[in-house]
């Protein structure tokens, strides 16, 4: 049951992610780990991460990525937390109400949310 629920999430997040060139795996790879390598906390890369995912894919693209990630922590060696699904979430909504267009303005967003002032 795992195994298929695992299945199933990456297909729709493959699914998802072919919606067009700019939308790619790639790139979600890419600002992952460029953030990966700033010291912010989790929450404030989960945001950021959704944030620019949203702008760049779509809020659907992004919601079922950060989903998929968190079930996958859930199964695998990570540490699965409604508090990382409410960061992905904050990020979606900064990107859907305009709040955040670019990568740098989420990450600012997201860290005036989360990282201590």
């Amino acid at each position: 049951m795992k195994l298929f629920l695992l299945f199933f999430i990456l297909l729709v997040s493959e699914a998802y992610a072919q919606q067009g060139e700019k939308c790619s795996r790639d790139y979600a790879q890419r600002a992952y780990s460029r953030l990966k390598q700033m010291p912010i906390k989790d929450k404030t890369m989960h945001c950021a991460l959704s944030c620019d995912l949203s702008n760049k894919c779509t809020s659907g693209v992004s919601a079922v990525l950060g989903i998929a990630k968190e079930v996958y922590d859930v199964f695998g060696q990570g540490n699965a937390e409604w508090a990382d699904l409410a960061a992905d979430f904050n990020g979606i909504r900064l990107s859907k109400y305009g709040v955040a267009r670019t990568a740098n303005q989420c990450l600012i967003s997201c860290s005036a949310l989360y990282e201590p002032k």
